[in-house]
Formats: structure tokens, sequence, C-alpha cells
């Protein structure tokens, strides 16, 4: 009886210094599942007239990046002309109103850890869209 009640106590001890050892872990994957939430509702519908706004504020970050699920889901980007995703999305950030001969880059935001969000749409030779990814620099 004497060494139950000692391993009681000693796994009591053991447990309360597992989860104090433990407890910076916790509320780092706490705080990043929060964040996580926060961002998924804060999503909303694409905007073509809201996005082209967005590239002259320094709201893009938020408006475009709340966007971006949207239009990649509701628009078949892969095959548009040039002018047709110029009318949908504006001139790029890069363009400074110069046409560009390349892709076009969008910026979406920061990914909250130093890094900047983008979309990135690239042409093929007859001035269609090739390809395009969302991503972090």
């Amino acid at each position: 009886m004497l060494f139950w009640l000692k391993y009681r106590r000693i796994s009591k001890i053991a447990l309360a210094f597992a989860l104090l050892a433990a407890s910076p872990f916790l509320f780092f994957a706490g705080w990043v599942a929060v964040d996580a939430v926060q961002e998924r509702l804060s999503r909303r519908p694409f905007n073509s007239v809201e996005w082209k706004a967005a590239a002259r504020t320094s709201s893009n970050y938020e408006v475009r990046g709340r966007m971006i699920d949207d239009l990649l889901r509701t628009h078949n980007l892969k095959g548009m002309t040039r002018a047709q995703l110029l009318a949908l999305l504006g001139e790029d950030d890069n363009s400074k109103g110069k046409p560009t001969k390349g892709g076009m880059t969008y910026h979406l935001g920061s990914d909250g850890f130093m890094g900047i969000v983008f979309l990135e749409v690239a042409f093929d030779r007859s001035n269609r869209v090739a390809r395009y990814r969302s991503g972090t620099d």
C-alpha cells in the first residue's frame, strides 16, 4: 500500500512537470490553430472591382488574400488571354502601368512569418495563361 501511495504521488508530480514542460508547445499550437480558423472565417467572395481597387491601397493584403480561394475556385484562369486577365484582375503589381512581357504577379498579403503571398501568372507564346500559382516567396 505504501508503494502505491508513493507511485501515485510521483505520477502526479511527473504529470505536472510534463504539462509544465509542454505548455509552451501547447500554447503555440493553440495560437496557430486559432489563427488558422480566423483566417478561414475571414475569406470573402471574389469581386473584380474590389480586387482592382485594392491594388491602389495598402489594404490589398487583406482584400486580395481573402478573395484568392474563391477566385481560383470560380474562374478558370488557364487559357485566358492577357486582355481577359487584365479585365478580371487589373494591372499586376510589378508593371507600374507598363506592359509586362513575361508573367504577371499580384500581391495577396503576408503569410504571417515574414513572407509575401502572391498570385503568379505565366503566359504562353499566344499570350494565353499557361499556368498560375499562388505561393510564398
